[in-house]
């Protein structure tokens, strides 16, 4: 009896461990980011490479508008332009703010109702990333018959997480978090 859970505890470690790296490797696969188009753009916060990101490709015609969502509520647009040394014109025409959201699912929820409020259909989702496996799922979760763009954004280390502790961190806690959700939104379909 020992044996047989310690056996199945070996190939259940083997089967995370063996996702943890496939996970890893997905977050150092290249796109092809010169032709990623959409209606809109949406920004997950976190980070303000994100923001800057976003506000690139929305100054470069990627998208009609941009939505940064999860916005702490304290945080003015102003302080936001500030982070990002972002264009004030450009904000004050084509960015919208959430500051509804507290967590991915939550993104999620806030970019289909701005979607549907302007009448957009394909939206490029800008994240960290080994954010966006997850982002990625939660979205085409709640936008069921969207056209989901993914641009990730790299982190410094994406290439070397194992030489950096703090990173490392990062990405296992993120993959958890992906498994977790995967075996959640999995339960949640077939209960």
């Amino acid at each position: 009896m020992i044996r047989r859970f310690l056996v199945l505890a070996a190939i259940g470690v083997a089967i995370y461990i063996g996702g943890f790296l496939h996970f890893t490797r997905q977050l150092t696969a290249s796109i092809a980011t010169d032709t990623i188009t959409g209606d809109g753009i949406i920004v997950l916060t976190g980070a303000p490479d994100r923001i800057a990101v976003g506000l690139d490709l929305l100054k470069h015609g990627r998208g009609e508008r941009l939505l940064i969502t999860g916005v702490f509520e304290a945080t003015t647009r102003e302080d936001i332009i500030a982070v990002v040394n972002g264009d004030a014109e450009l904000f004050s025409c084509c960015v919208d703010i959430d500051r509804e959201a507290l967590d991915t699912i939550g993104n999620a929820v806030q970019a289909r109702i701005w979607s549907e409020q302007n009448d957009f259909q394909r939206l490029v989702v800008v994240t960290s990333s080994y954010h966006m496996p997850r982002s990625i799922m939660e979205f085409e979760r709640a936008m069921q018959g969207y056209d989901l763009v993914a641009y990730p954004v790299p982190v410094s280390g994406d290439h070397v997480w194992w030489r950096n502790p703090q990173a490392g961190r990062v990405y296992f806690s993120e993959y958890a978090k992906y498994v977790f959700a995967l075996v959640r939104n999995r339960v949640n379909d077939t209960g």
